[in-house]
């Protein structure tokens, strides 16, 4: 099959539609977000302590998170509600625009139709198949550390794929530099971003050397930066505290660990694989992708790293919670490990084009009817219960709007308040793809204590 046939403009078209249908809810989602829970704690201490004292807070009393807390310290809704919601916004819109850079890049010598095309779906199959939009998209707090990190990652990636292409490449001291610094910057937005980060990174330098017999420095550069990065983690002063408030027989026991996190990690991946289209777009894209002329034994070594990244990233995803924790990371933690899925699913249907190829095996061909019961096939699953059919239903039901009103009434009563305690309504409308955690009828509970502070109030009470 020739590039001209692989791919026609008006399948280019229809499939455009698709997505933009799938992302438009998302999109307009982000103009109902508001702040809660850790949000009114980090944006007090940016107000009180200042950019410096507030990092250094957090750092020593915390985690060493410090890219993530010192983008959360500067937080938007010191502004106002509309700052709040336009870096959710801008988050959305890099994580589309980063995936855009890091297809381009890896995909070369692809048409551009289906670089873009690559893209937008691994897009829309990250937000079709996200376990929570409400705590990874419209929470900024959620965002900064693993969407935020999720980007820096698909930018570095993406530097690094001719350092994976061209394994005799020499790249510039600029470059290395840049790798260097990012791989540092995702580390310190999360532990579970270094993690992951690490995993794959390893494994694809022990692949390298395999096939080449070198590894290019890039990735030396990469696995440095990581490890170093990781440093200021673990020795943060925060971190033993932080991880001294988990008590449990899972927590820090190595058996307990190893079988709980396969356990979920088994368990998570059924759930994505049954809940969002991977097959369906894995047979698209197997049409349209021109593969590689691998050698038999490279498509198969290609392949299999591949399927090794993906157990690595997710059962190691599960065992970092585990581990730290003693029971499941939170479903915000879930949304970056479902990145690193769709990612590496992607990678795992070029890997089987070639190795098709490679084999000699025949290739399903994209014939205008096979492509239209795919895109069929997608239509009708967008009727069963996804974060699609949820953003869609929250917006037109008006759910969306009623949440962001009652919101805003709640911070003018708080504003206009002169007593040292005051009383706000509980939210009546909770949207799925935007409720993600309200005060409580206790007033010393620590989502009311922050949200007391931000508004300079001894306390807050909830209505009956």
């Amino acid at each position: 099959m020739t590039a001209s046939e692989s791919i026609r403009p008006w399948q280019v078209l229809l499939l455009t539609a698709l997505c933009l249908f799938i992302v438009t809810p998302f999109v307009a989602l982000c103009f109902y977000a508001h702040p809660s829970a850790d949000d009114w704690y980090m944006a007090v201490g940016g107000r009180d302590l200042g950019f410096w004292g507030a990092n250094w807070k957090w750092y020593t009393e915390i985690s060493g998170r410090i890219i993530q807390q010192a983008s959360t310290t500067l937080h938007p809704f010191l502004i106002g509600s509309l700052a709040y919601q336009v870096w959710c916004l801008v988050l959305l819109a890099s994580l589309a625009g980063a995936g855009v850079y890091f297809s381009n890049r890896w995909l070369r010598g692809q048409q551009v139709a289906v670089r873009w095309l690559a893209a937008a779906l691994g897009f829309c199959l990250f937000l079709w198949g996200m376990r929570s939009p409400a705590q990874g998209l419209y929470w900024v707090n959620g965002g900064n550390t693993y969407v935020l990190g999720f980007i820096l990652q698909l930018i570095f990636g993406a530097w690094l794929a001719r350092a994976w292409q061209e394994p005799e490449h020499r790249p510039s001291a600029l470059i290395s530099m840049a790798v260097l610094l990012m791989t540092m910057l995702a580390s310190w937005c999360t532990e579970l971003a270094m993690a992951l980060q690490l995993v794959t990174l390893l494994l694809l330098a022990v692949a390298q050397w395999i096939e080449h017999r070198r590894v290019h420095r890039l990735f030396v550069v990469a696995i440095a930066g990581t490890l170093l990065a990781s440093l200021v983690i673990f020795f943060s002063p925060g971190l033993p505290v932080r991880m001294g408030t988990y008590h449990n027989d899972v927590h820090g026991h190595l058996i307990p660990c190893l079988l709980l996190s396969a356990k979920l990690a088994v368990k998570q991946g059924v759930i994505w694989l049954t809940s969002a289209p991977f097959f369906l777009l894995a047979l698209l894209l197997i049409g349209v992708w021109q593969a590689p002329a691998w050698e038999r034994t490279q498509a198969w070594t290609r392949t299999v790293l591949v399927l090794l990244i993906m157990i690595g990233t997710t059962w190691g995803g599960f065992f970092i919670g585990a581990w730290g924790m003693g029971y499941s990371i939170p479903p915000r933690a879930i949304n970056l490990l479902a990145a690193f899925f769709v990612v590496e699913w992607l990678a795992l249907v070029f890997c089987v084009a070639a190795l098709v190829r490679a084999c000699g095996w025949a290739r399903p061909a994209l014939t205008p009817v096979t492509f239209a019961l795919v895109v069929l096939a997608l239509g009708a699953s967008l009727k069963s219960p996804n974060n699609v059919q949820s953003a869609w239903r929250d917006l037109l039901k008006g759910d969306a709007r009623k949440f962001s009103a009652e919101n805003e009434r709640r911070y003018a009563l708080l504003r206009e308040s002169t007593t040292e305690e005051a009383t706000v309504p509980p939210l009546r409308v909770k949207p799925v793809s935007l409720f993600f955690n309200d005060l409580k009828p206790d007033p010393t509970d620590w989502r009311n204590v922050g949200m007391a502070d931000f508004f300079h109030k001894k306390a807050i009470h909830l209505s009956e």
